[in-house]
């Protein structure tokens, strides 16, 4: 009985540094400099040598200590575009970040629906049902249009222009018929 605080803060101490190790912000390419590469190169097989017995815990778990305190947005990103299309031309409805296209704005920028179309290379696991819900709304709202579209564009963000600058290339393209 008197070894169980001795155990308690051998484990509390373990959890801490193991959640260090994990936590440690390591830059990802396009590095600021060789230094930076070289430290990361070094750095990265470690920090993975040493979390490979608790690997489990983040799987089982879903937890982990990856975050950042100051976060920036990256340079190559995506924007969501929603056209409703009449006849054989699809009208832009909204396009984020675009004053002259923001039919949606109010809906979709709300923190509690953002999440559900969060722009990132991959989709949340709430965009399948969200995207029937709001392609649905569109088509109720706007009987003219026989179809609507929801997708995103990959874009580049001009950090010395601080503008956006599209590329034309769209993924995650939903579409609904009426």
């Amino acid at each position: 009985m008197k070894r169980w605080p001795q155990v308690r803060a051998g484990l509390i101490a373990l959890v801490l540094a193991v959640g260090l190790v994990d936590g440690c912000p390591l830059p990802v390419p396009p590095y600021d400099s060789e230094l930076q590469r070289e430290v990361v190169e070094a750095v990265r097989p470690v920090q993975h040598v040493v979390l490979t017995p608790f690997r489990w815990i983040s799987r089982v778990f879903h937890v982990t200590q990856r975050w950042a305190l100051f976060q920036v947005a990256r340079r190559e990103t995506f924007r969501l575009e929603v056209a409703g299309r009449r006849g054989d031309t699809w009208e832009l409805l909204f396009r984020a970040g675009d004053g002259d296209h923001d039919t949606y704005r109010g809906l979709l920028l709300d923190a509690r629906v953002r999440g559900a179309w969060y722009p990132a290379d991959r989709a949340a696991h709430q965009f399948g049902p969200f995207s029937d819900w709001f392609l649905a709304k569109v088509l109720a709202d706007h009987p003219e249009y026989a179809a609507a579209r929801l997708q995103f564009e990959r874009v580049v963000l001009e950090p010395a222009e601080g503008t956006v600058r599209g590329t034309g290339a769209f993924v995650m393209r939903m579409e609904k018929v009426r």
